[in-house]
């Protein structure tokens, strides 16, 4: 195949569509490099706006299903955290995994991109769905929450709130 197939397939989604029918079923990542190979092509069909993106993990720590929840502007995209619930309980996942890009291309998280993580395991944690990560995919780099220590100091958060 072609450089040019290919960047045509995904221009086209259709890279996309062929990674996810390829990870459904198989044991989610080990690691955020891992992740990242997966995801990364996923946003470039439309890398001038923001995409927020689920993986859906079952009780075998297998992939169910990668779907984009929600597409926003250049800057940002708006995240539900009820919808983010509904959509793993229909699909009876146990745990997730979220991602998202910054067209901008820098990978650090806003403060924005902080809150809603915060508030997406909350509503998680309350439901007994696991969080196991959040990247951000900016120009050809990432930045991952679970490697950085943020969704386990979350989780300690979580832990002392909830024990009150």
């Amino acid at each position: 195949m072609k450089k040019s197939e290919i960047y045509k397939m995904l221009k086209s989604g259709e890279m996309a569509d062929l990674i996810k029918e390829s990870v459904c079923g198989k044991p989610a990542v080990n690691n955020s490099q891992e992740l990242y190979n997966i995801l990364k092509p996923l946003t470039v069909k439309d890398d001038d706006r923001e995409h927020f993106m689920c993986v859906f993990v079952n009780a075998k720590n297998k992939i169910l299903k990668i779907e984009t929840l929600f597409t926003g502007s250049i800057g940002e995209s708006p995240v539900y955290p009820r919808e983010v619930i509904k959509r793993a309980l229909k699909l009876k996942a146990v745990a997730v995994i979220f991602a998202h890009n910054h067209p901008s291309g820098d990978p650090e998280p806003s403060k924005n991109d902080l809150m809603i993580t915060k508030q997406l395991l909350g509503a998680c944690a309350t439901m007994g769905i696991t969080v196991h990560e959040h990247i951000i995919i900016g120009n050809g780099k990432y930045f991952s929450m679970t490697d950085q220590g943020i969704i386990a100091n979350y989780y300690r958060q979580w832990s002392d709130f909830s024990n009150l």
